[in-house]
């Protein structure tokens, strides 16, 4: 199967922008970033695994967009900047976290965790399985990460995938009842995957897939260039460029009106998209 808990952690932070520091005990970590990274961090610490960061050098770091579905930074060794690898330059590697259709095409092998951990190709079996395991967690309500790392973007190893948790903040279940109570309609709009979202959204109490529907945020682009005359953008289950509204039919967003109302969760949603709903 592709990658261990623990290899997917260790190359988990080298792909982060937060920084963390420890004390003496195991259980007592901070972290000062962004929170999925912050998770990222504290996970890796909590299994003993030394953060990698301060052996390279960054050179360069593509932060994540909806529209790319990842982000990356590309490092070198800095025990090796200034010198030549073999009589030529020295290496660089990329290292990429995101959504797992973001990532999963762009790998040509994956991290054995069995045997001696070496890498194997990526063949359909094997994505065929990434794709079922990331499913499974997120009808478990988690959010999936795919992390990966390779010399260039076309060619990664798949390091593996990772389910997070992210629960509804204190006091969410408390307001959507009250809202419920009140006869307000509620409605979910996120960038996280099917799955995810609607187990979330089943969690808070308004969403039954007998009687409730959901939209991706494609759906919703080709919604609003007029019902997929032209190119809908933004690949498998995700969201699309262009924020400027440039390609918006006026004939779609009467249909995206109609549609509207019988919708209570929106996922893989783009800022475009959230301005075009409400």
């Amino acid at each position: 199967s592709p990658s261990s808990d623990l290899e997917s952690l260790e190359a988990a932070p080298s792909s982060s922008s937060s920084s963390s520091s420890s004390s003496s005990s195991a259980s007592a970590v901070t972290v000062v970033g962004q929170a999925t990274e912050a998770a990222l961090l504290v996970a890796a610490a909590k299994c003993g695994v030394d953060d990698p960061r301060p052996c390279y050098s960054r050179l360069a770091e593509v932060a994540f967009s909806s529209e790319r579905k990842r982000m990356q930074v590309t490092c070198r060794l800095a025990a090796l900047e200034g010198k030549a690898h073999g009589g030529g330059v020295v290496p660089e590697v990329t290292y990429v976290k995101g959504m797992l259709e973001g990532v999963l095409d762009h790998c040509m092998s994956y991290q054995s965790a069995e045997g001696s951990g070496g890498l194997l190709p990526l063949g359909s079996g094997e994505r065929r399985r990434v794709r079922e395991v990331a499913r499974r967690l997120a009808a478990r309500g988690l959010r999936v990460l795919a992390i990966a790392h390779g010399e260039s973007m076309n060619e990664l190893t798949l390091d593996g995938i990772v389910g997070m948790a992210d629960p509804p903040r204190r006091g969410v279940h408390e307001a959507v009842r009250l809202l419920q109570a009140s006869r307000s309609r509620i409605v979910m709009i996120t960038g996280d995957a099917k799955d995810t979202a609607v187990a979330i959204a089943g969690s808070l109490g308004f969403y039954e897939p007998h009687r409730h529907d959901a939209m991706a945020g494609a759906e919703v682009e080709r919604i609003l260039r007029g019902g997929g005359k032209g190119d809908a953008g933004g690949g498998d289950n995700g969201s699309s460029g262009g924020g400027d509204g440039s390609g918006e039919s006026e004939g779609g967003m009467g249909e995206l009106l109609q549609r509207i109302p019988s919708v209570s969760v929106f996922y893989r949603t783009s800022p475009r998209h959230k301005l075009a709903i409400v």
